[in-house]
């Protein structure tokens, strides 16, 4: 196979040294995503769970964030929880919200505790920005893939969706997307 593609060489598929939280309940899956970005070229940190997530991304109270982001929506601030006062996405210059230590995250739908629909619409709230300063991608993992899924996962905020199970060439084309640095790339999941 001669070399690793993907740590930082001219012929790397994804740009070297991105930082990827990946936000799954089974470790089986944690393992195998975790090697396959591994082999891109990425560091990864692992969340058991959507709280761990927001947690890994600074969010001190995820439980409350929810639950603010919940009456927001409920009051039409749509379901991204828009009204909450905490810096969203779409508002103010660039950088401002909730500054973490990655560039994608990967989150399964389907978690106990607090599930990636969730974790998102509170990510989102609290306005949580990469480390390039733009807003955190986050990536739907799911075994669903149906139409009315990837509306679920376009309505909580998710910029993209990966099918499982992964494949190699599927995440080096995300990586690809959102390790770009522009903070302007969004995928449409329909």
């Amino acid at each position: 196979l001669g070399g690793s593609p993907g740590r930082g060489s001219r012929d790397s598929p994804v740009p070297a040294g991105l930082r990827v939280l990946v936000a799954e309940d089974n470790r089986i899956n944690q393992r195998v995503a975790q090697r396959m970005l591994e082999a891109l070229g990425c560091t990864v940190v692992v969340a058991d769970d959507g709280v761990q997530a927001c947690e890994r991304v600074g969010i001190a109270k995820p439980d409350a964030l929810d639950r603010a982001a919940r009456v927001a929506s409920v009051g039409g601030a749509g379901a991204g929880g828009a009204a909450v006062d905490a810096g969203d996405e779409e508002s103010g210059p660039r950088g401002e919200g909730l500054a973490c230590d990655f560039d994608v995250l990967m989150c399964d739908v389907q978690m106990p505790e607090m599930d990636g629909l969730t974790a998102t619409r509170v990510m989102r709230a609290a306005g949580v920005r990469s480390r390039r300063g733009d807003p955190l991608p986050i990536v739907a993992v799911t075994a669903n893939v149906f139409d009315s899924d990837r509306a679920q996962c376009t309505s909580a905020g998710m910029d993209d969706f990966l099918a499982k199970p992964l494949s190699r060439s599927a995440l080096a084309a995300m990586l690809k997307r959102f390790g770009a640095g522009d903070g302007e790339t969004k995928v449409t999941l329909g």
